[in-house]
């Protein structure tokens, strides 16, 4: 999906399907193919892009998101941080 949206520029149709899918936000690194989805719900997918052989990650790093949430807390880091 990530190629042909970079192919057609369909970003609204693009939009749409993340939404469906409750996804947070995603970076992909163009370079590896591999994209890091951060779902609603907390939870992280990593997709790894292996030639033709795509291996998925599924996780929440309870830890992480405490952290962070600490450090919002403590006003450490920004929001936009």
């Amino acid at each position: 999906m990530f190629d042909q949206v970079r192919k057609d520029l369909n970003c609204e149709l693009f939009y749409s399907e993340l939404k469906r899918h409750n996804v947070s936000h995603y970076i992909y690194y163009l370079a590896t193919d591999n994209i890091h989805i951060v779902l609603e719900n907390d939870n992280t997918v990593l997709i790894k892009g292996l030639k033709k052989v795509v291996n998925v990650k599924f996780s929440r790093n309870t830890h992480l998101i405490e952290t962070s949430y600490d450090r919002l807390k403590s006003r450490e880091i920004t929001f936009q941080q």
